[in-house]
Formats: structure tokens, sequence, C-alpha cells
């Protein structure tokens, strides 16, 4: 009998205890200013030590980000990175220290012109 490799992980996973939440807090709204929002991630982009929120959205070929104010969950306006991107095919976002400052970076991918940003 020959296993894969692809199943034992599989398998693992399936064995492993998860600790699930009770219950979450009602929905909150961070905001509504993009034109189809695609994909989110968050970081501590303005060095205060709470996450705020990066949002892509596909229609507007937008990159902003959320600060998270007062690191308690309340979110300011939409700040706008980029609108860069040709055409609808703004994809996704990701965010890393990439120059070792100690800052977050942001990176996007854009399907209609071919680019990583």
């Amino acid at each position: 009998m020959t296993r894969s490799l692809t199943s034992i992980p599989f398998a693992l996973l399936l064995a492993a205890p998860v600790a699930l939440p009770q219950s979450f807090g009602p929905q909150q709204i961070i905001t509504t200013a993009g034109d189809h929002p695609l994909w989110v991630s968050t970081a501590d982009f303005d060095g205060d030590g709470d996450q705020d929120v990066l949002s892509v959205s596909y229609q507007d070929h937008t990159v902003a980000w959320h600060e998270n104010t007062d690191g308690a969950g309340t979110f300011g306006p939409q700040q706008i990175i980029s609108t860069a991107a040709q055409g609808d095919h703004l994809f996704r976002i990701t965010t890393a220290d990439l120059d070792g400052d100690g800052d977050a970076d942001v990176l996007s991918s854009s399907a209609q012109d071919d680019k990583v940003a």
C-alpha cells in the first residue's frame, strides 16, 4: 500500500484539537468606500502597536489602509495608497518588511497589467 505525502498532513490536521471561540461580537463595518473589496490584510502601518487594516478594491483599482485609531477596533477613514493598477484586475495584497526598516511594506498583484508592486 502506497500513501501519498499530501494525505499525511491532512490526516494530522483532522486529528489536532481545535479550540473555537464561544461567540463573536456584532459585525463592525470598517468602510463602505471601496468598490467591490476583494482582499484584506493587517499590519501596524503607523507604528503605534495596534493592527491597522489594508484593503484592495477590485473595480476601482484601490489599495487603501484604515487606521485603527484607538487600538480597540475603531477605524478611521480610508486612506488611499494607490490607484495605479490598470483595468479591473487588482487582485491581492499582503504586507512584509521588505527593506528591513522595521515598518510594514505593501505588496499587490494585478492581472491585467501583469504587475507585482
